[in-house]
């Protein structure tokens, strides 16, 4: 095969990948679905799972944020329990992607009312990590997120109807 008729075929196998990855990632993007590869991600170290939430398509993405929320069910009392534990960002080196990870997790803690009665529940307790927990919503970008295993790994949507109200100056 001579040099001209590789190139040629070497770029119309280029024009047709081009074309099927286009067209997937216009699906992605229909179905709400991101558009990332998470294999580019590292994988999980020993005793850690991998979750990837996938945020839904939505109109008007700068009015929404959304927020991490990792727990442990653990049966409790009528006391109201806490967990503290922080979200570390890491950036993926050479993608210009960042991932989280759930690290130094607290020992429960306990506002040690007296209950009336011993009656003990299955609830999850969730982990908190203060304003590290909300992130951009971006329905193109999964949150990718190593935390220990046994935890629940989920997200909330919060939202605003986008309307700016004005504070009043200050009386001088």
């Amino acid at each position: 095969m001579t040099h001209k008729a590789l190139a040629s075929v070497l770029a119309l196998m280029l024009a047709a990948g081009a074309a099927q990855a286009q067209t997937a990632a216009a699906n992605a993007t229909e179905t709400g679905a991101s558009t990332v590869d998470t294999s580019i991600f590292p994988a999980a170290k020993k005793g850690m799972v991998q979750h990837v939430l996938t945020l839904p398509a939505a109109e008007n993405e700068g009015n929404l944020i959304a927020e991490i929320v990792v727990g442990r069910t653990m049966e409790v009392d009528c006391n109201q329990v806490m967990i503290g534990a922080e979200l570390e960002t890491e950036d993926l080196k050479g993608w210009g992607y960042t991932y989280f990870e759930v690290e130094d997790i607290s020992e429960p803690a306990s506002t040690m009312m007296g209950c009336p009665d011993d009656t003990r529940t299955e609830k999850l307790v969730t982990f908190n990590f203060g304003n590290d927990a909300f992130k951009r919503y971006n329905s193109r970008m999964p949150l990718v997120i190593y935390a220990p295993e046994g935890l629940t790994v989920g997200y909330r949507i919060w939202a605003t109807d986008g309307e700016l109200h004005q504070a009043a100056p200050a009386a001088q």
